[in-house]
């Protein structure tokens, strides 16, 4: 018998999945991923504190090079549904996996009081 462990996680809009024979292995992307989100925490800490806001652009994130992004797994990229949500002003999570309505309105391009209707059917999803 072999037992493996299927590890998902997403970080910053890139989505990472795999299958992990290793215990050890395993409990390193665990303890990396945990350092990585109290880094992130402290980061987002300090700028508050500093003044420091972030910027929402009405464009889509910057290119990155060909190959870099992971795509969903039959949709848009997370970072362009993101960006796409912002510039209509939806409220989204920096990091993290968004909700599925959210592809489904930017797929089909909805926008206006059609959009504002679905984010009120869907808030506190």
């Amino acid at each position: 018998m072999k037992v493996v462990q299927l590890v998902q996680l997403e970080v910053e809009g890139e989505e990472y999945e795999g299958h992990v024979e290793d215990p050890k292995t395993v409990a390193q992307i665990q303890k990396a991923s945990d350092a990585y989100e109290k880094a992130l925490e402290g980061l987002h800490a300090v700028l508050e504190e500093a003044g420091v806001n972030r910027v929402y652009r009405d464009s889509p994130a910057p290119k990155v090079a060909a190959g870099s992004k992971k795509k969903t797994a039959s949709g848009p990229e997370t970072s362009d549904v993101r960006a796409w949500a912002i510039s209509q002003g939806v409220s989204v999570p920096d990091r993290g996996r968004l909700k599925d309505w959210l592809y489904e309105a930017y797929e089909k391009k909805v926008s206006g009081a059609a959009l504002k209707a679905l984010v009120a059917e869907h808030q506190g999803d």
